[in-house]
């Protein structure tokens, strides 16, 4: 096991589990979801609640959020395959 830890291969598997563990810590997995609830949790909360009763102006809300969530993303993905078929054309 000594002989493991000097080899970069060995180094870098201590590492990913070092920080696998503190990844998977339950206190830690706690306040992220909390912090998640916080800031985005609630709109996925709202969709859901808002579509299963009917009640537009939840829905409304919580879509209108994610959509402002989702923006980025969405023009990474789409100016992403532009570019592609763009330098597809020029080769």
């Amino acid at each position: 096991m000594a002989k493991n830890k000097k080899t970069l291969v060995g180094r870098i598997g201590n590492k990913c589990k070092t920080l696998f563990t503190a990844l998977t810590n339950p206190r830690f997995l706690l306040c992220f979801g909390i912090a998640w609830m916080l800031t985005n949790g609630w709109a996925y909360v709202f969709l859901g609640v808002g579509a299963f009763y009917e009640i537009d102006w939840m829905t409304a809300v919580g879509a209108a959020y994610m959509a402002f969530l989702w923006y980025n993303i969405s023009v990474a993905l789409y100016r992403a395959k532009r570019y592609s078929q763009l330098c597809l054309f020029l080769l």
